[in-house]
């Protein structure tokens, strides 16, 4: 962290020939997602966690109602525009930041303090680590800051409710669908900790993460996805009307992810005839049932269940619901038959990106070496390799 505050500070005073006076840093993580996938928006539960890759930014007021930013994952090219005009979107990264400034003025009233800003994210390019929310809750903690606005602590009904501006942020200004997780994990983040959520009334519950001898390795396919979007789409359509017919079957729960696993059992049977939309249904209730699961086994400690848990939970999404593919599934099977992995999955939308693995520490070189060699004799693709800890949420650096 030191070296990247020392490249920021020296970046910052090129760019703005400041003084040091005032200038501050911010941070906000990426996150994963242990367990608990394509149900966040059927209002059922997740199990992410912040990682210590994220968003970094540098800001200091500069007397006037400008902002000037600039990203040096961008050539640091500087964009600026003025609080007092209208936040026109531009299909530019800084519709993000101008998002959540538009959103903070419906809330607070217009905030009209201008600021120096760069920043610079190490959150890997096209990972699927939610590098879109950083930035959205990094800029967050900025204005707050900025405008002498308490920062909200992690954990807190004030961080719940900037995460929620900050979903407001990309659904209504930036115009993607998203679901409340990433912005939840990012902000409330605790170092070692990971975080169940339900996504349908926002309760949630820190768990620490112990692994013992093992860690937590995400694998990137590299895999340029194209078809998301519209499968992810054809996914959520088919979820909503699968609950559609559990409604006219008696079933009175407010949204899918509140389905036990009981009334699932009981009304299975009547989607024989429709069995893609039986398959789609039985992962979204199944994995509810493997997060609550998956918390429980690591309050314990016990490692090998919550290991058998991501691999259920990786065969549901590859055989229900159908979201993976060759580059994932070669992935994952690279990683399974290699010691060492007791678990793998993917991880994330689908259709490529990355997958998340449990393998043991101090064999993790050969490991993914091994696992490299196998997804390359089948893809013809080289992967790429991370192993996180577990970070903080947003918050201010210094």
């Amino acid at each position: 962290m030191l070296d990247i505050k020392t490249y920021l500070l020296e970046e910052f005073q090129k760019t703005f020939k400041t003084n040091q006076n005032q200038i501050f840093f911010y941070f906000a993580p990426g996150r994963i997602n242990l367990i608990g996938e394509h149900t966040d928006y059927t209002g059922g539960l997740v199990f992410p966690a912040g990682i210590e890759c994220g968003t970094y930014i540098i800001a200091q007021k500069n007397d006037s109602t400008k902002i000037n930013i600039g990203s040096l994952n961008f050539d640091g090219k500087i964009e600026s525009f003025d609080t007092k005009e209208e936040l026109r979107k531009e299909q530019k990264w800084t519709d993000y930041i101008k998002g959540i400034l538009f959103e903070l003025n419906k809330k607070f009233g217009k905030l009209e303090t201008g600021f120096n800003a760069l920043i610079y994210g190490n959150i890997p390019n096209g990972a699927g680590l939610s590098s879109s929310a950083s930035i959205e809750m990094a800029s967050q903690i900025v204005f707050f800051d900025m405008n002498n606005f308490d920062i909200p602590k992690p954990g807190s009904r004030e961080m719940v409710e900037a995460t929620l501006l900050a979903q407001r942020c990309e659904n209504n200004f930036v115009g993607v669908n998203c679901g409340i997780m990433d912005q939840f994990a990012i902000g409330n983040a605790k170092k070692d900790y990971g975080i169940k959520l339900d996504c349908f009334n926002l309760e949630f519950s820190y768990c620490k993460i112990e692994l013992n001898d093992y860690c937590i390795l995400v694998s990137n396919t590299n895999k340029k996805r194209k078809l998301e979007d519209s499968q992810y789409n054809t996914r959520r359509k088919e979820c909503e009307d699968g609950f559609k017919i559990l409604q006219k079957e008696g079933i009175q729960k407010e949204v899918l992810g509140r389905v036990t696993i009981d009334e699932w059992n009981n009304l299975k049977h009547r989607f024989n005839d429709i069995p893609i939309i039986q398959k789609r249904l039985n992962h979204t209730i199944t994995e509810n049932l493997r997060v609550k699961e998956a918390f429980l086994s690591l309050e314990k400690n016990d490692i090998k269940r919550f290991a058998c848990l991501l691999n259920e939970s990786g065969d549901s999404l590859k055989n229900d619901f159908e979201v993976t593919g060759l580059h994932l599934d070669s992935l994952v099977e690279s990683a399974r038959t290699t010691d060492g992995v007791i678990a793998s999955r993917m991880m994330g939308g689908g259709f490529g990106g990355c997958t998340i693995s449990i393998a043991k520490k101090e064999h993790i070189q050969l490991i993914t070496k091994e696992i490299e060699v196998k997804y390359f004799a089948k893809t013809q693709i080289k992967p790429d390799f991370y192993v996180f800890t577990l970070s903080d949420g947003a918050k201010k650096l210094s």
